[in-house]
């Protein structure tokens, strides 16, 4: 099987496998509890508040569960085709490693972008709702909600991609999801580290800050604020990462025994 029909084989494969995860019962509910809140907020009239509080419980709701997707996908998809032979029995034939594991990760990131796509439609629908019910015209317009999503599914294509990572290496799930969980708590708290820290000096401190800070992405980054201001370097930002640990992940499962 060639590079790149495996490539797709394994997107397709990895799209109907994430169809039947209950990685889709977190994406119905989120989506149900967006549709929920809505509800009792029918009969009230809070102006601009009310659109700027569902617009920031809507995108709320995004951020977290499309994070908690991005590392829940990755682990339970890799290591639940290793435990059951698919991809021993996959990578028996000539399906090369790298076009496994590339249409592992690039269906994971498409399942992620159906999620954000689809949870900003349900939103930018009861925004619409609202602001025609209340005659007003405030927060949460479609193109705001894209810029949010854009920034939002570079966030989750660079967690999926850390998780892809260390799925190649970590073989217990349980372990692998606390591992993961505190990679992105560090992601997201390693500008404050960089923002607090004394400046550095000499070797140890160069190491320090161009090695050891650098190693986890600023998820922090990845915000409406930045996509609105330089989406080019949000997005070169976001591949630099994604791809990176999507080559210490290939190179990690190059040498593994299934």
């Amino acid at each position: 099987m060639s590079g790149g029909r495996g490539l797709c084989v394994i997107t397709g494969l990895t799209l109907r496998e994430a169809g039947r995860n209950r990685a889709l019962l977190a994406a119905l509910l989120a989506a149900g509890f967006l549709l929920v809140l809505s509800v009792p907020l029918a009969g009230y009239h809070f102006g601009d508040s009310e659109l700027r509080f569902l617009a920031n419980v809507g995108k709320g709701t995004v951020a977290l569960f499309g994070t908690v997707l991005a590392v829940l996908l990755p682990a339970t998809i890799l290591h639940r085709a290793e435990e059951n032979g698919m991809a021993a029995w996959l990578l028996g034939g000539e399906l090369p490693r790298g076009s496994y594991l590339a249409g592992r990760l690039l269906g994971i990131i498409l399942v992620l972008a159906f999620f954000t796509a689809g949870l900003l439609l349900v939103l930018a629908g009861l925004l619409a709702g609202r602001r025609a019910a209340l005659g007003l015209t405030g927060a949460g317009r479609l193109g705001e909600l894209c810029g949010f999503g854009f920034s939002q599914l570079l966030l989750f294509a660079v967690v999926a991609a850390m998780v892809t990572a260390l799925a190649v290496v970590v073989r217990s799930t349980p372990l692998l999801l606390v591992l993961s969980a505190a990679l992105v708590l560090g992601g997201h708290l390693v500008g404050l580290a960089r923002a607090a820290l004394p400046p550095a000096e000499g070797v140890a401190g160069w190491l320090r800050d161009t090695v050891v800070l650098r190693i986890l992405p600023d998820l922090q980054q990845f915000s409406e604020a930045a996509w609105a201001d330089e989406p080019g370097s949000l997005a070169a930002y976001g591949l630099f990462y994604g791809l990176g640990y999507a080559v210490v992940a290939w190179l990690a499962f190059a040498g593994r025994d299934l």
